[in-house]
């Protein structure tokens, strides 16, 4: 099992916005979703290349499986 880590995550304004629109179809709650997105990412940064993510060194990491789980 992994988990990720958003803030380490970059993408395009666009790639941004098209991801901020689809978790609005979903709950209409804007404040909150972008409040979502700026604390825990993704980030985005202007040197991305057009629909591209790039993904920065511990993106995921590893989640330790307890025994008997």
């Amino acid at each position: 099992m992994i988990t990720l880590i958003p803030v380490k995550i970059r993408t395009t304004k666009d790639v941004y916005n098209r991801l901020y629109d689809v978790m609005y179809d979903k709950c209409h709650d804007s404040i909150g979703i972008g409040m979502i997105m700026v604390n825990k990412g993704p980030g985005t940064d202007d040197f991305v290349p057009p629909e591209k993510v790039y993904l920065y060194e511990g993106w995921v990491t590893p989640v330790e499986m307890k025994e008997g789980a």
